[in-house]
């Protein structure tokens, strides 16, 4: 009775020191986690000069150019008649976002 008793109350103590460990644990990650530098703060956002968010938009108008123009040359080059329904659809929106993007209008994604 004697050993099963205190076999009980080393368990429960090392039950307990596990919680707090862990606890403690936990809480150093989620310490690191709130100081890390990496993550943009909402204030920081909010100062940026407008000419960087242009210059973010412009870039981002760049590369969905490119990647428009990519997909009307892909679809051009096969004839006309041998185009299905959905690669004539395509090749409409394609061509419509590139306009948007050429009259500096933001494009539905």
């Amino acid at each position: 009775m004697e050993l099963e008793k205190a076999e009980r109350t080393i368990y429960f103590k090392m039950k307990w020191a596990a919680g707090i460990v862990s606890s403690f644990a936990i809480m150093a990650g989620a310490v690191a986690w709130a100081g890390d530098t990496r993550w943009a703060k909402i204030e920081d956002v909010r100062t940026w000069d407008r000419s960087v968010v242009e210059q973010i938009r412009h870039s981002a108008d760049y590369l969905r150019k490119q990647a428009l123009e990519d997909k009307i040359y892909e679809i051009t080059v096969i004839p006309e008649a041998k185009r299905t329904d959905t690669q004539r659809a395509l090749l409409d929106r394609a061509k419509r976002q590139l306009e948007d993007i050429n009259r500096g209008f933001p494009v539905e994604r």
